[in-house]
């Protein structure tokens, strides 16, 4: 969280580069982008898509803990319930 330009993005992409230089297999890493136009408009009850998708894709992980990294999250409404739920039943870490 912070103002416009001030290196949020970088951080997470550091955080994600750091991740994966310590052995994490970058197939745990979850980076999902809320200005991406695609993704809008995108309801609360479509959010739990991102780990059903990820399942999809990499079958090898279901079950394994998660980085998850979301960007402008602001812009997906209801945001605040998903991430609870996420980190209260879900092997995740939210960044």
């Amino acid at each position: 969280m912070g103002i416009r330009r001030s290196g949020k993005t970088y951080l997470l992409y550091d955080t994600m580069r750091r991740l994966i230089k310590a052995g994490v297999d970058r197939r745990r890493l979850i980076y999902v982008n809320f200005e991406d136009d695609r993704l809008l408009p995108i309801c609360s009850r479509q959010l739990n898509l991102i780990l059903r998708v990820h399942e999809e894709l990499c079958r090898d992980f279901v079950g394994q803990k998660k980085d998850i990294f979301f960007e402008a999250i602001q812009n997906a409404p209801g945001w605040e319930t998903f991430v609870r739920r996420l980190d209260d039943t879900e092997e995740v870490q939210i960044r």
